[in-house]
């Protein structure tokens, strides 16, 4: 066996620490910088998380809003006519206009070869979020909310022309602010109240 060499003299012999051996030293030092901001830390995350289940518009997470959504657009100046497309962007700021605060939207619109689209039409975008078809549906303003929105009612006519109108609970579905759809509690033939609006007194 060949002789072992000693290093020069004066210069220490250089040792490689292990992989593992570094990584328990370097994360204490990691936790060390992280524990005084931990409670940020902790919020942050609670925010993701609300933000993912509430569908705040920010810009991390556009991308989970505008997935597989479907575009309707009704055309001003082309009456009748359908265009179809899918919702591509989400403006994750929103612009004040007339008091409102809004937010502009892409729309990869599909290839249609009988409709000719031209600079300046205005036009009309139903986003297609979730969609049932052959269901019952009623609009929402005969829906009475109770218990925050946990209880709905509906009133039908009672048994006689005189006779107070009667409340009874329903469960409902899918909803697009107008018409509300009706899973139990009414029938496709059933009749219900609709109260005249009240008076607004100046």
């Amino acid at each position: 066996m060949p002789p072992k060499t000693s290093p020069p003299p004066g210069k220490p012999e250089e040792q490689k620490t292990p992989r593992s051996e570094r990584l328990r030293v370097l994360l204490p030092d990691v936790w060390a910088m992280i524990r005084p901001h931990a409670a940020l830390l902790l919020l942050g995350l609670v925010l993701i998380a609300i933000n993912r289940v509430a569908g705040l518009v920010l810009p991390a997470s556009t991308k989970f809003l505008i997935d597989d959504v479907v575009a309707r657009l009704k055309i001003g100046a082309l009456p009748g006519k359908v265009v179809t497309g899918k919702l591509s962007r989400i403006a994750p700021q929103a612009t004040e206009k007339d008091g409102a605060r809004l937010f502009e939207v892409e729309i990869e619109l599909d290839p249609v070869a009988e409709i000719v689209l031209r600079a300046g039409y205005s036009a009309n975008a139903d986003l297609v979020i979730r969609e049932k078809t052959d269901i019952l549906m009623i609009p929402e303003r005969l829906v009475l909310f109770e218990d925050d929105g946990a209880r709905k009612f509906v009133e039908i006519p009672g048994e006689t022309a005189d006779a107070e109108p009667i409340k009874i609970e329903i469960e409902t579905g899918l909803s697009d602010g107008l018409n509300i759809e009706v899973i139990s509690g009414l029938e496709e033939d059933s009749q219900i109240v609709q109260r005249p609006p009240r008076d607004v007194l100046s």
